[in-house]
């Protein structure tokens, strides 16, 4: 009976559906596929998800345009083409950087002691000119930073201003302030997060993930925490003997669960989950009351995937993982934006001499935490490569060292430059966010010099470094293009490829995709 309502009823109804549900709907008969493919909403609705893309919030564009952005965007980025180029000159020697959101921000260091200066650029768009915000001094000296502009947060990471031979306590402190008014964030519970320490920390690296920050620093080996930002809330907090042996790198998956890459022999990647409204701390150790001998609930390790053999005497000597921020809303005004779901993680992995890269996809990760597990249970049974790697990995020879981070957005990874002769440099952007038997995309295939779809295995043959031969068979695709300028590295987001050229000033040039 379905196929004898109206069309507009029948398309409300599809409409309803997620976008892989309307393709198959094509397939069941002649009306639904005639009703999908004159549907604007609903040809939309595929497309958006095609990309990677969500609808954005409070777009004044029509359905129709929002469609056509959609289809000009895709064939940029496969072609490389840019609707223009801007050139914006921004601070030297940086401290600390970062891009999310469309926002560029910088502190300036002063030698060895911190930082008091922060600048903020907001990048052009089609829709928008940029604008620049510089503050001298924002009130603290600080060693690190992290922002989500879709809240006005800023996480100030203070430098450790005691003594080197100071008597502990020493304290990890963020300040929370607002992006717009460098003022406490009103969403705060508590303005400043503190962490007790036995020691001075070293090396942190600082994520926001929706209502959580989340640290990772060095005080004699590894140290992870995790506060709710809004309730002030201790979350996680593991010392080093609390971490798995090896540990060189962590990163979010979601709010509620991390990953962290583990070296020593093959290594590994093992993924935790934990409860971030609950504070982490219980009880002070008996005869210990100081603020680093309280226990602390650790989080439920939920998978422990191993990596392919090394051939002695190789050994994974570093594991370091690399994805795009995350932003906890959509910015209003813009037609789309990326997906959580099309987020890939780049994984360097160092054997000495023999250094590769891989490719996940962070939804392999979240179907992970689906699995039960048991709390109790003191250990997680490790996964060989051979049961998760070849379908869900892309596992090359190293694409390089990036001079500048932020080179992973989405499903999209941009390569550092390869010099092709002087002044041109040769850039590739790898899509992990393909579909290889889709035969009705609206948008032209790019000849071959320019864009490859590769859904053949890479192999890697026994010998070095690995024991066994190693397949994967994760499908991307590449895209070239030379450019007539020299670049130091390339960093991506949702729109733009972001060219940095290190000269008296940096200059950040923008090519505007959509």
């Amino acid at each position: 009976m379905l196929y004898k309502l109206p069309t507009e009823l029948l398309t409300e109804i599809l409409k309803l559906l997620d976008a892989k549900t309307i393709l198959r709907c094509t397939l069941v008969c002649r009306r639904l596929w005639t009703v999908i493919r004159d549907s604007i909403e609903l040809q939309y609705l595929v497309e958006l998800d095609a990309d990677g893309l969500v609808d954005g919030i409070d777009c004044t564009l029509t359905t129709s345009q929002r469609l056509e952005r959609v289809l000009q965007r895709r064939a940029r980025w496969r072609n490389l083409e840019w609707d223009r180029r801007v050139s914006i000159p921004a601070p030297t020697h940086y401290q600390a950087y970062e891009l999310v959101d469309g926002v560029f921000a910088s502190s300036r260091i002063l030698l060895f002691a911190g930082s008091r200066h922060l600048a903020l650029t907001w990048l052009p768009t089609l829709a928008t000119a940029g604008k620049s915000m510089e503050r001298e001094d924002i009130g603290f000296v600080i060693r690190d930073f992290a922002i989500d502009p879709s809240q006005d947060l800023l996480a100030l990471v203070l430098k450790d201003s005691a003594p080197m031979f100071h008597l502990p306590p020493r304290f990890f402190t963020i300040h929370l302030q607002t992006i717009s008014g460098n003022k406490p964030h009103p969403l705060a519970a508590q303005p400043v997060l503190n962490l007790g320490l036995p020691g001075s920390a070293t090396n942190a690296f600082t994520q926001i993930v929706d209502d959580v920050i989340g640290a990772f620093f060095w005080m004699e080996g590894p140290c992870l925490c995790i506060w709710n930002w809004r309730t002030g809330k201790q979350v996680v907090n593991c010392k080093t003997t609390e971490l798995p042996r090896g540990v060189c790198d962590f990163a979010f998956i979601s709010s509620r669960a991390f990953i962290v890459m583990v070296a020593g022999e093959a290594g590994s990647i093992q993924v935790f989950t934990f409860n971030g409204d609950e504070d982490a701390a219980s009880e002070p150790v008996e005869s210990h009351p100081l603020p680093w001998t309280v226990r602390y609930r650790s989080p439920v390790k939920v998978a422990h995937l191993v990596f392919p053999f090394p051939e002695p005497p190789y050994t994974l000597i570093r594991a370091f993982t690399h994805s795009g921020p995350f932003v906890a809303r959509p910015t209003p005004g813009r037609p789309f934006q990326t997906s959580r779901d099309t987020h890939v993680h780049m994984i360097s992995l160092d054997y000495d001499l023999a250094n590769f890269s891989m490719f996940v996809h962070n939804r392999f990760f979240l179907s992970l935490l689906s699995i039960a597990c048991d709390p109790q249970e003191p250990s997680v049974p490790a996964t060989e490569w051979e049961q998760w790697g070849p379908e869900n990995t892309r596992l090359m020879d190293s694409v390089g060292d990036p001079a500048w981070l932020r080179y992973v957005h989405g499903g999209r990874v941009v390569t550092p430059p390869r010099r092709q002769g002087l002044p041109c440099v040769l850039v590739s952007v790898l899509d992990f966010n393909v579909h290889p038997k889709r035969r009705n995309d609206p948008v032209p295939m790019p000849s071959e010099d320019i864009y490859r779809l590769i859904e053949s295995e890479d192999v890697i043959e026994p010998g070095v470094p690995f024991q066994e031969r190693v397949v994967t068979r994760l499908p991307y695709a590449e895209s070239t293009r030379t450019f007539s300028s020299v670049y130091s590295g390339f960093m991506i987001d949702d729109e733009r490829l972001i060219g940095l050229q290190v000269v008296a000033l940096i200059l950040c040039h923008c090519l505007t995709s959509n």
